[in-house]
C-alpha cells in the first residue's frame, strides 16, 4: 500500500475528484482522498492523502485556507461563480481603494455564514447542488467562521476587485464575495479563484495531477509534524496501539499524536483534566 499526502495544483475545469482519481491511477493505489472540495472553476492547492494517510484528513482539514480571489461586480449567479446563470443585475457605485480596504476589514473575525446551495455538502443524504439543480426548495445551517486575513490586491477601476483571504475550514469564498459585493452596494460573482496555501504547505511546492511520482509523497510523521506530540514505550506503547485511554499524560494539548519509535501510532484527544482517549489509530 502507498501511503503519505500529496500537495497538487488542480487545474480549472477539472473536479478535485477527477484529480484524485488521475492521481490513483497514476500511482496505482485505490485508497485515497482529498482535503477541502475545490469547485471546478477554481485551481490551486488540493492535498491528496493515499492509502494509511488518509486516517489523518479529520486533522489536515482543520488548517486554515489562504485564497486568491477576484470578484466580478454587477452580476450575481445562482451558483456564485461565473460558471452559473445570471439571475441578478446592478450598478455598481463609484468605488475607491479607500472605500474598498474599509469594506473588506469589516469581514475580519468571527461571523456566521451559509453555506451556498451549490456545494458539496449533504441534505438528507443528498448533496445540495444536485438539490438545487433540481430545484428542491431546501435550507442550509448557517456555521460559524473566522477569517484571518483580508486584503486587496488590485482594482480595476470599475467592477473586478481581486482580494486575498486566510479562512477557517467551512468557509465558502463564493459567499464571502457576495457578500463584499452587497456591502459594496451592488452584487457579484468569483471570475477566479485560486487555493495558494493550506496551513504551511504552498502551491509552489505543488506539482500537477499528471506528473505525480512516487518520490512527491509527504510521510504521515511529517504532515502531523506541527501536532503536539509525545513518545511512548513498552506497556504506554501497547495501550496507544490497542486505542486503551491515557491518564499518565501531563499535557493541556487538545489534540495529541502518540508516537513510538516508529513513528506515529494514533490521535488522542484530552476529554478531562486528566485523561486522553484515542479519536484514531495510525497504524
Amino acid at each position: 500500500m502507498i501511503t503519505g499526502a500529496l500537495l497538487i495544483n488542480k487545474e480549472k475545469g477539472k473536479t478535485s475528484r477527477q484529480e484524485v482519481n488521475a492521481v490513483s491511477k497514476l500511482l496505482g493505489e485505490k485508497k485515497m482522498g482529498h482535503i477541502g472540495t475545490l469547485d471546478p472553476f477554481a485551481d490551486g492547492l488540493l492535498i491528496v492523502l493515499a492509502g494509511r494517510a488518509t486516517k489523518i484528513a479529520p486533522f489536515i482539514e482543520q488548517l486554515d485556507k489562504t485564497y486568491l480571489a477576484k470578484l466580478k461586480l454587477g452580476q450575481k449567479t445562482d451558483t456564485g461563480d461565473k460558471d452559473g446563470a445570471v439571475i441578478e443585475e446592478k450598478e455598481i457605485p463609484q468605488l475607491t481603494l479607500q472605500t474598498i480596504n474599509k469594506n473588506l476589514r469589516q469581514f475580519l473575525g468571527k461571523s456566521l455564514q451559509t453555506p451556498p446551495k451549490y456545494s458539496a455538502l449533504k441534505v438528507n443524504g443528498e448533496r445540495a447542488y444536485a438539490l438545487a439543480r433540481k430545484n428542491v426548495d431546501f435550507e442550509l445551517k448557517q456555521r460559524e467562521i473566522e477569517v484571518f486575513e483580508i486584503g486587496l490586491v488590485n482594482f480595476n477601476g470599475s467592477d473586478e476587485i481581486t482580494f486575498i483571504c486566510r479562512v477557517s475550514k467551512g468557509t465558502y469564498i463564493r459567499t464571502l464575495a457576495e457578500d463584499i459585493a452587497e456591502k459594496l452596494g451592488s452584487v457579484g460573482h468569483l471570475e477566479e479563484l485560486t487555493r495558494v496555501k493550506i496551513g504551511k504547505y504552498l502551491i509552489e511546492n505543488s506539482v500537477k495531477a499528471v506528473d505525480v511520482k512516487p518520490e512527491n509523497l509527504i510521510s504521515v510523521e511529517e504532515m502531523l509534524k506541527d501536532f503536539p506530540s509525545i513518545i511512548v514505550e513498552g506497556e504506554d506503547a501497547k495501550k496507544a496501539k490497542n486505542g486503551v485511554p491515557l491518564c499518565f499524560i501531563k499535557q493541556n494539548e487538545k489534540l495529541l499524536v502518540v508516537k513510538d519509535d516508529e513513528g506515529p501510532i494514533a490521535m488522542y484527544e484530552l476529554t478531562n483534566a486528566s485523561v486522553y482517549h484515542c479519536l484514531r489509530g495510525l497504524r
